[in-house]
């Protein structure tokens, strides 16, 4: 049973970062086998696909984990790179993607050349940076789009607004912030993207974004 600790945030987002690394790291084999378990995020790739037609093609996985959403991309013609802090996942998709780059780093200082793609995607990745350092991560994110280009994003959503610390049974231990949907919004406005499109999907309590570089 996981145990959920109201927390104020203290750390710096390297602290926090490496604490969910470890956290991630230290159930490896449990978090592969839930990770490859969970269905694949069609409705958000899709709305990827559709934002970027077809004739803009390099796309990035934010918080890639074992690369599930590879192979998909691929097969509708897209360049794909995935971007995951954990080595673990990154080991997992490299095994399961042969051939597709997978690279090591942080969502808050992504380690490619201003204007590298044309989309982001993440999903239910960035529920794990602290709210008052997720505009960091959004201006990294932005950072690496061309004009124009699209982000995705994909958060769980249960109604209200709260930032957490879960303690797992192994004690690892990983933060976690729950969003609203406004909230999300302003945050996307304030680091230079147009919102143009929101809902949540009450079926799996999903929250989708979809938001153009200004």
């Amino acid at each position: 049973m996981h145990r959920a600790l109201y927390c104020t945030v203290e750390d710096t987002l390297a602290e926090i970062e490496s604490r969910n690394r470890d956290g991630i790291e230290q159930g490896k084999v449990r978090n592969v086998a839930r990770a490859h378990a969970l269905p694949l995020p069609i409705d958000g790739m899709v709305l990827l696909l559709t934002a970027l037609g077809h004739d803009r093609f390099e796309v990035l996985d934010l918080g890639c984990g074992v690369g599930r959403v590879a192979a998909y991309l691929i097969d509708h013609g897209k360049e794909y790179t995935g971007l995951d802090f954990a080595r673990g996942y990154l080991d997992e998709a490299r095994a399961s993607n042969s051939g597709v780059p997978f690279v090591c780093g942080s969502m808050s200082d992504i380690p490619f050349p201003d204007e590298s793609f044309d989309g982001v995607f993440t999903c239910c990745s960035l529920q794990y940076t602290p709210k008052m350092y997720v505009g960091t991560v959004l201006e990294s994110v932005r950072t690496v789009l061309r004009s124009r280009g699209v982000f995705v994003a994909m958060l769980p959503y249960i109604g209200v607004s709260y930032e957490e610390i879960i303690e797992r049974d192994d004690g690892s231990q990983l933060y976690h912030s729950w969003w609203d949907t406004s909230e999300f919004e302003e945050a996307l406005d304030a680091t230079g993207f147009f919102v143009a499109n929101s809902w949540v999907a009450e079926l799996d309590g999903t929250s989708y974004f979809l938001a153009i570089k200004r």
